[in-house]
């Protein structure tokens, strides 16, 4: 028996095979990028965790991240058990230039003082302030021996601080003991210079 179809029918079948290549394209295009992330993906096996990097987006076994982060940590090369205070740039807390400091830098956020540890000595204060690393660039009273002062421009914070009794303070890297103070000189001297350049080319 003879099978008559019109026109708008022969349109539909024409769309419906239409759409169904289309889907199938897809698909087989779907599969590709799916073969394709599967083969880009690291495969140890079963029972590995993965991680995916904020910095970079890569997809990076957990466990070699923790590694990699624990090695990124200094080292501590020595413990020494002090007691810790803040202190803050008052002229009552310390000399005649609050602002600078024993070994000639300027003051600022992350430097400590302390009389047992050489200039430049980083440390850190781990029960206190984590993996935060301090310098060393000040002195304290010389009564003080195994006391570590930590620098604050905030003299509530300082006075909340308290005395931390036998805190541990781990030497991350030694300084030299260098002090600032020729290349503090050399810098006042520049700048007097450049103020009587401006002077005199003011005068002519």
């Amino acid at each position: 028996m003879p099978f008559y179809v019109n026109t708008c029918m022969v349109r539909y079948i024409r769309k419906a095979v239409a759409g169904i290549m289309v889907a199938s394209v897809g698909v087989s295009a779907l599969q590709v990028q799916v073969a394709a992330a599967d083969a880009a993906m690291p495969n140890p096996g079963w029972g590995t965790v993965f991680a995916i990097r904020a910095d970079t987006g890569a997809i990076v076994n957990a466990d070699e991240a923790v590694a990699t982060e624990k090695e990124a940590r200094p080292t501590a090369l020595k413990t020494i058990y002090m007691d810790s205070t803040s202190y803050t740039s008052r002229p009552q807390e310390t000399d005649a230039d609050p602002f600078v400091t024993a070994d000639g830098s300027d003051v600022r956020d992350g430097i400590v003082a302390t009389n047992v540890l050489p200039f430049g000595t980083k440390v850190r204060l781990p029960t206190v302030f984590g993996d935060r690393i301090f310098t060393v660039h000040d002195r304290m009273n010389a009564r003080y021996s195994y006391r570590i002062d930590v620098w604050s421009n905030d003299l509530t914070k300082a006075k909340q601080y308290g005395v931390k009794r036998r805190i541990p303070v781990e030497v991350v890297d030694w300084g030299d003991n260098k002090t600032q103070w020729a290349a503090r000189a050399e810098k006042i001297k520049q700048e007097r210079l450049a103020k009587r350049r401006v002077k005199e080319i003011a005068l002519k």
